[in-house]
């Protein structure tokens, strides 16, 4: 029994280990990048990627990363990037728990997308996840199935994968 728990340890090391080196050094080499690269819609881009490592891990340290390229993207009126920071900024606040934050972001990208079908599957997703995070299962399944109809509109398959799995764990 205890060599089976040393092997266990020792797979977990195996494989974690090289993971968060690997992990580690993507995000330095991000950072490193973050100074040479002089284009705002790349520097935009670069932000949410180091965003989106840290968001799991360091969610106040990736925060800043998404306010930078929010910032930056108002400044060169990039309604796209400035969407993709504004939902990275919703997915801090979801997992800080502050969900008054989560669902004012939210509301804002719903009226500003313009009944544009491409953009609001994500966004009802992001809808979805805030209220099931708040017990509203009403709230939250409505959100999801206004998901799958925007993903059915753009035929987006995985989309509409995805939101059928969401939706089918309500009657579980």
């Amino acid at each position: 029994m205890r060599r089976h728990t040393i092997l266990k340890i020792i797979l977990w090391l195996c494989i974690t280990v090289p993971y968060m080196l690997n992990a580690n050094s993507k995000l330095d080499s991000l950072q490193n990048q973050l100074e040479y690269i002089t284009e705002d819609t790349s520097k935009i881009k670069l932000y949410r990627e180091i965003g989106e490592i840290l968001l799991s891990k360091k969610p106040i340290e990736a925060l800043k990363y998404y306010e930078a390229g929010r910032i930056l993207a108002e400044s060169i009126k990039d309604s796209s990037e400035l969407r993709n920071c504004l939902l990275g900024i919703c997915d801090v606040n979801t997992m800080m728990h502050d969900h008054k934050a989560a669902l004012d972001i939210v509301q804002q990208l719903i009226k500003t997308a313009n009944n544009n079908y491409e953009k609001l599957p994500l966004i009802y997703n992001r809808l979805s996840i805030i209220y099931y995070q708040l017990g509203d299962l009403k709230k939250s399944f409505k959100s999801d199935s206004m998901s799958l109809t925007y993903n059915l509109l753009n035929k987006d398959t995985l989309g509409i994968a995805y939101d059928m799995h969401n939706i089918g764990t309500y009657y579980m």
